[in-house]
């Protein structure tokens, strides 16, 4: 998926049909010079439109920690609330970018056998047991990390060590390789209790590291 999260879109682009909210995501980007909130609709096809673009000077925050939990809160809540002005919207889901300088990363890898239930063919649930397998063996260098993401690289039966998608496939083992992505654990609660000054909705925000979402 090929897309910035921050394009500078300020207009609303019109929507096609009838628009589900599951496919609605309300973007925050806690720049050190500029706070963006954007809206972005993601289609069945994992293209991005820009719905909505809104930003503010940066205050609370500098060299991409916060320094004022109160005074960011402040001005995070005066974009809220003209972002909803503007666009006559209610933000009810949030997603904040957060930069490299607070982010680890590591490769591990996982297996599981392969039920016989289904005559060794590879399901979803084998997939899903081999990737939680692989999340089990991660070990950041420092602790102090909490998992976001979990980018999927290969897998691997006794066929082949390059599969890209084993569903429907025979095999007796099927392991995987995947890259962990982690966000330090502190500057994680310091935005939590940032965001739950705003609204209730915002208490359990969902975190995406920068270099994923431009990617």
């Amino acid at each position: 998926m090929a897309f910035s999260l921050f394009h500078r879109n300020k207009e609303r682009i019109p929507q096609e049909g009838v628009q589900s909210s599951e496919n609605m995501l309300f973007t925050f980007d806690l720049g050190s010079s500029v706070i963006r909130l954007a809206e972005i609709q993601i289609g069945q096809d994992e293209t991005v439109k820009i719905l909505g673009y809104r930003e503010v000077p940066s205050r609370g925050i500098k060299k991409s920690s916060v320094v004022d939990i109160q005074e960011l809160s402040g001005t995070l809540a005066a974009l809220v609330q003209d972002f909803e002005n503007t666009y006559k919207c209610s933000i009810r889901n949030c997603m904040v970018a957060v930069p490299g300088c607070f982010i680890s990363s590591t490769n591990a890898s996982g297996g599981t056998t392969v039920a016989n239930k289904n005559n060794s063919v590879v399901t979803s649930e084998d997939q899903h047991n081999a990737i939680e397998n692989a999340r089990g063996h991660v070990k950041f260098a420092d602790g102090d990390y909490d998992r976001i993401h979990t980018v999927l690289q290969n897998y691997k039966t006794e066929n082949s060590d390059e599969i890209t998608n084993p569903l429907g496939q025979y095999a007796k083992t099927l392991d995987v390789m995947v890259h962990v992505v982690g966000l330090k654990h502190s500057h994680m609660l310091n935005l939590k209790n940032v965001f739950s000054l705003l609204k209730p909705e915002f208490c359990n925000p969902t975190f995406i590291y920068s270099g994923i979402a431009a990617a």
